[in-house]
């Protein structure tokens, strides 16, 4: 860079603090933060042996399900919440082995169907993705939502423990290690600094610059009572409890999948419950099916987070019945549709079901998880809803 290039840039960058503190415009202040990421220097990071280990913020054991979701982001070095990533990792500390080997151990998710095509393996300070790269059809598509699922696990866990987290990917498929193993991300972990007020945990409302927005469901839950670690540790395809009773429990679930929590992700309040690829917001879908509709989920209106379902259509009598016939003993359900056909559209339906029924069992409801076929396609499909590939069926009585 020539000389009078980096004078410019330099006085430029000075004077943002001023210029942020006159401008009162959302956009503008968005604007002012991304400038400000692209102009400031990378951090410098001290090699691994030479931090201290960490020492865990007390009480992550006793995080609820709905605070871990709220509180749920991606780290990085840069040392302010508001350029790029939300959380803060602490460059001068590390975590042991053992830590990195417990968050390992709860997101293995031993419960779930199939998970031994999909696999968690620590190695230094991340953990490594993997699928079996044989796998054809149906069998490779639940084995990278499965994946997902993992992935999601992790990150939710290391939310309780208030640990630092960020996913980096291996390509939009993975990355063929040997014709027997796909590398699908690695996420690395690490301390953190508190990122919520000088805590690790927040249960608010989204309110930073773009405040919440009133929508047609009931404002979800953000503190709870069972422990995320206690729930992550229980969950399983299936789970006999109790039925839906009202809409607020259906929007608690929604809200779990998708729903906008308070931070921000590249100097813009589009804080969710998941991550998703490079802040992406179309490469998937969630859909409710109740009665005889079709509705899409919608947690953004107007340039502010909400939380609301949009019916988009309704079903014929004779599709009902197919319906009905599939899934005898189940009323409601919610569908998760890729938009893509790619490997992180997977992966990211898989935060959304990992999400959905950590909350489902939280929640003592009833649940069974789908993997849908070809003819079960068929009976949900509508127009805007294309592909949908899992379906959580839930029942109201």
């Amino acid at each position: 860079m020539q000389k009078r290039t980096f004078l410019k840039l330099a006085s430029l960058y000075s004077t943002l603090p001023l210029l942020y503190s006159f401008s009162g415009c959302s956009e503008i202040k968005i604007t002012i933060r991304k400038l400000k990421n692209r102009l400031k220097p990378s951090p410098q990071i001290p090699p691994l042996q030479d931090r201290v280990e960490s020492t865990l913020p007390p009480g992550g054991e006793s995080i609820s399900v709905e605070t871990a979701l709220n509180s749920r982001c991606s780290s990085d070095f840069d040392d302010d919440s508001t350029l790029f990533h939300w959380g803060i990792f602490d460059k001068n500390k590390r975590l042991s082995s053992n830590q990195i080997n417990r968050i390992s151990s709860h997101a293995q998710c031993k419960n779930l169907a199939g998970n031994h095509t999909s696999t968690v393996k620590p190695n230094k300070s991340s953990l490594q993705f993997f699928i079996n790269n044989s796998l054809t059809g149906d069998d490779r598509d639940w084995s990278m939502i499965v994946n997902g699922i993992q992935q999601q696990a992790a990150a939710l866990v290391c939310s309780a423990l208030g640990i630092g987290n960020v996913l980096n990917n291996r390509g939009k498929d993975g990355k063929v290690i040997s014709p027997e193993t796909l590398n699908t991300v690695s996420l690395r972990v690490g301390p953190m600094k508190p990122s919520y007020s000088n805590s690790y945990w927040s249960s608010d409302l989204p309110q930073t610059e773009s405040p919440w927005k009133e929508g047609n469901l009931p404002n979800p839950t953000r503190k709870g009572s069972m422990p995320l670690l206690k729930a992550i540790d229980q969950l399983s395809m299936e789970y006999l409890g109790d039925p839906i009773r009202d809409q607020k429990l259906l929007g608690q679930l929604l809200w779990a999948a998708r729903g906008r929590t308070p931070h921000l992700y590249k100097s813009t309040p589009w804080g969710l419950t998941i991550p998703t690829w490079a802040g992406k917001q179309t490469i998937s879908s969630v859909y409710l099916v109740e009665n005889d509709g079709l509705y899409l989920y919608n947690n953004w209106d107007k340039n502010r987070p909400t939380h609301r379902i949009s019916k988009i259509g309704t079903y014929h009598r004779d599709v009902i019945n197919q319906q009905k016939a599939y899934f005898p003993t189940w009323d409601t359900f919610i569908l998760f549709n890729a938009n893509e056909s790619l490997g992180r559209a997977l992966w990211e339906i898989g935060y959304q079901l990992c999400n959905t029924i950590v909350q489902a069992l939280s929640l003592n409801l009833s649940y069974n998880v789908f993997h849908l076929n070809a003819a079960q396609k068929k009976c949900f499909k509508l127009e805007g809803c294309n592909n949908p590939t899992i379906c959580v069926a839930l029942s109201k009585s």
